[in-house]
């Protein structure tokens, strides 16, 4: 069990001031350099990425240039590759010819001005590589052939090196052996014709691999909208102010929360939304820090480029299990419509964003499930009457569903040509067989489920508390089951499948059981006396079985199961992936109340800030260079709120993390 809870992290550069960080931006896609820009006159170089697509220039610390998952593919067999690794393994590689899904990299040489160095040409060397595999970079000729420029697995040396020619464009493929995080430092520099020689020194290049799209949950959060007028070029993504991060639409998923749900109200205003009384899922219009607060951002529209400031976002499709809405109301109650996907898509399913504008709206859906909506931004250029168009651009919802009081059961899907043979998800039974997967549903153990231990059971002292689903249905309480209904049978040997308890993470201890007709306990499973194999019960197939839920304390619980069987006629067992149900056992302990850092400063080698939000107790402050290795540098006494803290800094460590425990 953890004993401290982190109240804030707090990073700080050695410099004469603070510099607030730009907001990070990863890239996923589009033409992209690595553009060299040198400016003789100052012997200054600026070695950073600009995205041609989006017409947008990055500092190197503010993206994260993106190899997708769709950039895996295998080692080729045969000796021209042999240096990528062994024929048949994993490999990740941007290639160097255009494909639309993934990030087209490259170098720029645009910026290296004519007759300035011998041959009009630039060396950019590899100095260092950080990350969980090897880093390749290579071209491959006309005939096939690559000729290899990088190459971390024999040793990074002088033969680590590319050339650049002043106004070119160079495309090249670039390979990494395993997925995660990368650093690649490399280095620019040239031979003057005038004399000597010009070295940019080091830069460093961050690249996500193979890693899956990002899922928000919550935090403030945009629908940004970016234009350049010089390079006729937009840029609309999702950016998250929270965290300080930005992606593309199609590297994201935006998750409505369970907690999201409500019902329609009666007020035949919202009749719009559905029935009165039936349930809809909103990310409402005023911040919830529990939801995202979604909204659109115009700071990247610029002033005076589009008639009257503003722009326009169409609604151009919809797909899911239910209906989208988005709309606004006003500060006497009145809803204003801007997506209806219900009475059909129309030019009427329009939302108006003025430059510099933070717009935030309610965005409402019917039922749970993945949706994907399609948008396109517009806009009319001032004096020429001239529309510019995005394009549409797709955002992908999913919607969580919640369970109070249905019939649900923890159900067996057996699909014999998938990927996944066997699989378990939440079924509701009572509101017809609606199937969510493990990460889209929330179970809700009620504070009606509330009950006093009697003498006499296994599962605590009399007296006790116990938060129970019984395993006889009760009026607002979740009647949860397991099943093996609609698996074919004669599949399975002995007709059975087993199901597993694998896990259990919450603040108390998880019980699974069924009470007999004499009053004696089958107690199938119990995470109070260690997970073992005998936390299992046995399911018939074509049957479902309700038992009684237990957990011992209220709080949120997430508990994995796995199902596994033998086939007739195979030998070994199949099984399911894990799959983690989340339970909130009502009531949630209140949140805690937030803790900040404010008035940072650097000054004479020494960090200082207030720590805001705790009038006593006792914090340790803890620095790092890496995230994974923290001292503690300092334990402060808390005795009033704000409480003045000042840190000693290292000059040997250039960036240094800070994060603030409360014992």
């Amino acid at each position: 069990m953890k004993t401290c809870q982190t109240i804030a992290v707090l990073s700080a550069v050695l410099a004469n001031i603070v510099v607030a960080q730009a907001q990070v931006r990863f890239l996923a896609h589009g033409h992209t350099d690595l553009s060299i820009n040198y400016d003789s006159t100052a012997d200054a170089w600026d070695f950073h990425v600009g995205s041609d697509t989006l017409g947008v220039e990055f500092a190197p610390d503010e993206v994260v240039l993106k190899v997708k998952p769709a950039a895996q593919t295998t080692v080729p067999a045969g000796a021209k590759f042999a240096f990528l690794g062994v024929a048949g393994s994993p490999i990740w590689i941007l290639p160097q010819e255009q494909r639309e899904e993934l990030l087209y990299l490259g170098y720029g040489g645009d910026g290296i001005p004519d007759g300035v160095f011998i041959n009009n040409q630039v060396k950019v060397t590899l100095k260092s590589v950080t990350g969980p595999g090897n880093f390749f970079s290579y071209r491959v000729d006309g005939f096939g052939n690559p000729v290899k420029l990088f190459d971390s697995a024999d040793g990074i040396s002088t033969n680590d090196v590319a050339t650049v020619t002043g106004g070119a464009d160079a495309h090249l493929a670039w390979a990494f052996s395993k997925p995660g995080e990368y650093k690649v430092t490399l280095e620019v520099s040239g031979t003057l014709v005038a004399g000597g020689s010009a070295s940019s020194g080091p830069v460093t290049f961050t690249f996500s691999v193979g890693t899956p799209p990002k899922v928000l949950t919550i935090g403030h959060t945009d629908l940004a909208i970016n234009y350049s007028a010089d390079a006729n070029a937009w840029d609309v993504h999702v950016a998250s102010d929270t965290l300080e991060q930005s992606w593309d639409a199609d590297d994201l998923v935006l998750q409505v929360k369970g907690e999201a749900k409500i019902t329609i109200p009666s007020n035949p205003k919202f009749s719009f939304l559905g029935d009165a009384g039936g349930p809809i899922w909103i990310l409402p219009s005023a911040q919830d820090e529990n939801l995202l607060y979604l909204g659109y951002g115009g700071d990247g529209i610029p002033d005076g480029v589009f008639a009257g400031n503003q722009v326009k976002v169409t609604l151009q499709d919809v797909s899911g299990p239910g209906n989208f809405f988005s709309y606004r109301v006003d500060g006497f109650g009145n809803p204003q419509v801007l997506f209806n996907s219900a009475d059909g898509i129309t030019s009427a399913d329009v939302a108006t964003v003025q430059a510099g504008g933070d717009a935030h709206l309610n965005w409402a859906f019917t039922k749970a499930g993945d949706y994907s909506v399609t948008l396109e931004v517009s806009g009319t250029l001032a004096g020429t009457n001239t529309v510019v168009s995005s394009g549409p651009v797709t955002y992908s919802f999913v919607v969580e569903g919640v369970l109070t009081d249905q019939h649900t059961d923890l159900h067996v899907l057996y699909d014999p040509s998938g990927t996944n043979i066997l699989n378990i998800v939440a079924r509701d039974v009572t509101d017809g067989n609606v199937d969510y997967q493990t990460n889209k549903v929330l179970l809700i153990v009620s504070e009606a489920s509330k009950l006093t231990l009697p003498a006499g059971t296994p599962f605590g002292n009399e007296g006790d508390p116990l938060w129970a689903l019984t395993q006889s249905q009760t009026p607002d309480i979740l009647y949860l089951g397991l099943s093996a209904e609609g698996i074919p049978t004669g599949v399975f040997a002995n007709g059975t499948l087993n199901f597993h308890l694998k896990a259990v993470d919450g603040p108390g201890q998880f019980l699974l059981w069924q009470a007999g007709q004499f009053g004696d306990f089958d107690v199938q499973m119990n995470s109070g006396d260690g997970i073992t194999d005998a936390d299992v019960h046995q399911q018939l197939i074509g049957s479902h079985e309700h038992f009684n839920w237990g957990f011992t304390a209220t709080g949120v619980y997430y508990v994995t199961f796995q199902v596994s069987g033998q086939r007739i006629g195979e030998s070994t067992n199949i099984s399911s992936p894990e799959s983690t149900f989340r339970f909130d056992v009502l009531p949630l302990p209140a949140p805690v109340t937030p803790i900040e850092l404010q008035q940072t400063s650097l000054t004479s080698g020494n960090l200082a800030f207030n720590i805001v939000g705790l009038n006593s107790g006792t914090v340790d402050i803890e620095a790092t260079g890496d995230f994974i290795t923290w001292t503690t540098v300092s334990t402060v006494t808390i005795t009033s709120s704000p409480q003045a803290v000042t840190i000693p800094l290292d000059s040997t460590k250039p960036t240094r993390f800070f994060r603030v425990h409360q014992k």
